[in-house]
């Protein structure tokens, strides 16, 4: 895989043929297909999947690299852009940086910014979402890039409060592919949630795998294999 600096190169270079495009739509989508292709993804989604997703949803998946966040936005504007409009959770540091630059050719992604340094963020995002329809609100769970050992229940007591279903987008970066898996509709008990969660993290392989709880020790184990 490309090196994190070329990556964000070539995303800075996109960003400046994009903003001087006039058919920003298509030539967006003709950009993104030919990066996820240089990066030998391959998208296991149909459009057929993604007529039959409820007009609202909580999308979830692993976070170990700011790559994640590209992958998944590339994926949103590709499958889900023409029905959904997506908000994504972003800490106040880089929502001030994404926000300007989001804005200059997507107006069907909005960025909710919170400060993780104050209570009350969960009720904010449900202020936000309670009276809104056709979205689709990207959250990890896990909170950050950094391996941690509990997920944070936020995205549990949203769709609670707001009676919408989950849905994991597995992104695989050693396999490389993209896909869905089945609507879930959140479970009565925290615990049994967490577990779903986790069963599902562990079938896709991260580009750090060692930043996530749930495929360190394999990755660890692969390590010290070749090693022996």
């Amino acid at each position: 895989m490309m090196s994190f600096d070329n990556f964000m190169y070539f995303i800075i270079l996109f960003f400046g043929y994009l903003y001087l495009s006039k058919d920003v739509e298509h030539f967006l989508s003709l950009i993104i297909k030919n990066i996820l292709n240089f990066l030998k993804f391959e998208i296991q989604i149909t459009n057929e999947q993604i007529e039959n997703l409820p007009s609202k949803l909580i999308m979830v998946s692993s976070h170990t690299s700011i790559h994640d966040f590209f992958i998944c936005y590339f994926v949103h504007y590709l499958y889900f852009r023409q029905k959904y409009t997506m908000n994504v959770v972003m800490k106040k540091n880089f929502e001030e940086l994404t926000t300007p630059i989001i804005k200059l050719f997507d107006k069907k992604m909005k960025i909710i910014q919170v400060d993780t340094t104050k209570k009350g963020t969960t009720q904010q995002i449900i202020d936000y979402l309670k009276d809104k329809d056709n979205y689709l609100l990207a959250i990890a769970p896990e909170g950050t890039r950094k391996c941690v050992k509990e997920l944070r229940k936020g995205y549990y007591f949203i769709s609670k409060e707001l009676n919408t279903n989950i849905l994991y987008i597995g992104v695989d970066f050693k396999k490389r592919i993209i896909k869905l898996e089945p609507i879930h509709q959140i479970e009565d008990d925290w615990e049994n949630e967490k577990k779903w969660f986790i069963e599902n993290c562990k079938k896709y392989k991260p580009l750090y795998p060692e930043r996530c709880q749930w495929t360190k020790e394999e990755f660890l184990e692969e390590i010290k294999n070749i090693n022996f």
